[in-house]
């Protein structure tokens, strides 16, 4: 006797009632095994995918947010005074009383290197670069043995 035919002898053994009451079994087990594996999981995944949405809602308003911000302050601060890039950052050292090395063009900007000075007279010429309109595109110090420091600077104007 195969395993089909057990089953059908099985069934047939039992009353028509208990046939109702498997049937019933099987089918509440087949709906609750589809919520299971199926419907919990659909719906998780699109709890988490709305989530993850409103999370990048959130993100991007904050970057448009910054963005303006942003373009406010560049608005807000001078553009060019009429002189190049690299005299302009010579006269600025020069008044503040710098010592830069290595002056070369960079793209649309200049870099530059100053071997020795303290950290917050250098600190605060970058400042006053920035509030006059120059960008800081990169800035690499290291310490010297004197406790002085060592700098790059690559600098370029408003666009």
């Amino acid at each position: 006797m195969t395993g089909r035919e057990k089953l059908v002898a099985w069934w047939r053994a039992r009353s028509g009632r208990e046939q109702r009451l498997l049937l019933v079994m099987g089918g509440l087990a087949a709906v609750l095994l589809v919520w299971l594996l199926v419907v919990r999981p659909v719906g998780d995944w699109l709890a988490d995918a709305r989530r993850r949405a409103a999370e990048a809602e959130i993100a991007a308003a904050q970057a448009e947010a910054q963005a303006e911000t942003i373009r406010r302050i560049e608005r807000s601060v001078p553009r060019r005074t009429g002189q190049p890039l690299p005299a302009r950052i010579a006269a600025m050292a020069e008044r503040d009383g710098l010592a830069l090395t290595n002056v070369r063009p960079e793209g649309d900007g200049v870099a530059f290197a100053v071997a020795a000075v303290r950290p917050p007279v250098l600190l605060a010429w970058i400042a006053r670069m920035e509030a006059e309109g120059l960008v800081i595109e990169r800035f690499a110090a290291r310490g010297n043995p004197d406790r002085t420091v060592a700098a790059e600077i690559a600098v370029r104007g408003r666009r």
